[in-house]
């Protein structure tokens, strides 16, 4: 899996995980059947208009992806149901320019070439990005990361003997629970910044919240969650 490191303008790196070839044809599968159900719709409905409905469905066929991902900061339908997202490579905001970019070179990268020429490019170039994202200087992420660990790989973790775990309350949480805890927690280590510790006191509160407590008894959120952790490999081995 790729990833790539964006500096925000508070001059914060944020690692993001690049949105693979399959995620980007996935959601260009899904946006196309979309729109061909809402032209099918649309010709049914001037059926009887003479030309009318070529009048009103070229504009739709040609700017309604690019319509749509305009109001929606950078997601379509495709990309919203598959989880990415367009964003700029210096982590500015997208303008309109950047979007048009996008969908002028989608008659060479994707209409042209059959898909061929998106694909030779995604699956070769170092931030999966076909032309239209090289000359907007735009990435596709995914919102949501894969999972790095598995279960295997958590319970392997070494715990101290005879140690005894704080809050039992941990059985509560599911496996994708306790492998987000241990993301975030990889991710502190490796980038201490204000931005992953707001993730980590995030992480904390929907922790809780899932174990069914107020608070904790730990000073920083930080050990709480390695607590978490801990306990949970301790009374689930």
């Amino acid at each position: 899996m790729k990833s790539i490191s964006i500096q925000t303008t508070q001059h914060v790196k944020i690692d993001y995980e690049l949105a693979s070839w399959a995620d980007r044809a996935l959601a260009y599968v899904i946006d196309a059947f979309v729109l061909i159900i809402f032209l099918w719709l649309m010709f049914a409905v001037f059926s009887d208009a003479k030309y009318l409905h070529y009048l009103i469905t070229l504009p739709i066929f040609l700017f309604l992806h690019l319509i749509i991902e305009v109001l929606n900061n950078g997601q379509s339908w495709g990309k919203r149901v598959m989880g990415i997202k367009i964003v700029k490579l210096n982590s500015s905001t997208l303008k309109t320019s950047d979007y048009t970019i996008r969908w002028c070179f989608r008659c060479l990268d994707i209409y042209g070439s059959f898909g061929l020429l998106a694909s030779l490019f995604v699956g070769s170039s170092k931030n999966n990005q076909r032309l239209g994202d090289m000359l907007a200087s735009t990435v596709v992420i995914r919102l949501n990361p894969r999972q790095r660990l598995t279960l295997s790989d958590l319970l392997r973790i070494q715990t101290v003997n005879d140690y005894q775990p704080l809050y039992h309350q941990v059985t509560r949480l599911t496996e994708k629970d306790v492998l987000t805890v241990k993301n975030v927690l990889d991710d502190f280590k490796e980038h201490k910044n204000i931005v992953h510790a707001k993730l980590v006191d995030e992480c904390t509160q929907k922790i809780m919240f899932a174990m069914g407590i107020a608070e904790h008894q730990q000073e920083k959120n930080l050990e709480f969650l390695k607590i978490v952790l801990k306990d949970y490999v301790v009374l689930t081995r």
